[in-house]
């Protein structure tokens, strides 16, 4: 992360939130401000200090994070601007994070927000097809495993590619299940179910088909490492799309 970069992030939580600070009273205070909730957050969960360690006025706190910030490893910058968005009220968190995502295009970086989560995917297409996988009308245990792909997708400083592709093939496995109502098959049977009852074309039966044996086979994805995994990033990006593309066709042939 450049500098440049650096400084748009700051520029858009400045733009879409604390130029927004407003207090009741004289005062400029952090106490009683609309930015109190929020500060408090920050100096608990994501600094891990007291609060009563806050600055009292408002003018030293903003000091405090922003002193914070620009002494942050690269990585660290991101996973603050996605515990801010988390946290932040939300009239105030929907247009941060579209402009943050307008600024990472502009600036040409790697990430964009997905979901709550800045991960390094750029692609109109595929940011939609996790984000209409992730979507409410998806059962639980296929959100739940998505989400935990993305997470594990998601981690800068470690991340653990493995365990992203294995949670993301979970997700289309649940899927199956749900839809066949066969509570113990694996991803290969429900398939076999699904082709068998001419819910899935042939060819996307056999293709989803290698890819789990793909899953089972590789680097040891779903069962026990025998050596050092070889799973790239580019690896876990494409699967992560693929099944929540899938998860999603599922999703809209179940609705039909």
């Amino acid at each position: 992360m450049d500098q440049h970069l650096r400084n748009s992030l700051w520029n858009c939580l400045s733009s879409h939130l604390w130029n927004h600070y407003k207090v009741v009273g004289y005062h400029e205070r952090t106490a009683g401000s609309n930015m109190h909730g929020l500060v408090e957050q920050i100096w608990a969960d994501y600094f891990k200090e007291p609060t009563d360690t806050i600055p009292g006025m408002w003018l030293q706190c903003y000091k405090a994070i922003r002193a914070r910030f620009f002494e942050s490893e690269w990585y660290q910058v991101y996973e603050f601007v996605e515990f801010v968005a988390e946290h932040a009220p939300e009239y105030w968190r929907e247009p941060l994070v579209a402009a943050v995502n307008v600024m990472l295009e502009d600036e040409n970086a790697a990430y964009r927000f997905v979901h709550g989560m800045i991960v390094e995917i750029t692609s109109e297409q595929e940011i939609t097809a996790v984000e209409e996988a992730l979507d409410a009308t998806v059962p639980d245990p296929v959100r739940m495993h998505l989400e935990a792909a993305l997470v594990c997708f998601a981690e800068r400083e470690k991340p653990d590619y493995r365990n992203s592709i294995k949670e993301s093939v979970s997700a289309v496995e649940a899927m199956a299940r749900k839809i066949t109502g066969k509570d113990s098959a694996t991803l290969g049977e429900a398939l076999r179910v699904l082709g068998r009852a001419k819910t899935l074309h042939p060819a996307l039966e056999d293709g989803l088909s290698k890819i789990y044996g793909y899953t089972s086979d590789a680097d040891g994805i779903r069962h026990a490492m025998k050596d050092k995994s070889n799973v790239t990033q580019a690896d876990a990006r494409l699967m992560l799309v693929l099944c929540s593309a899938f998860v999603g066709y599922l999703t809209a042939l179940t609705a039909d």
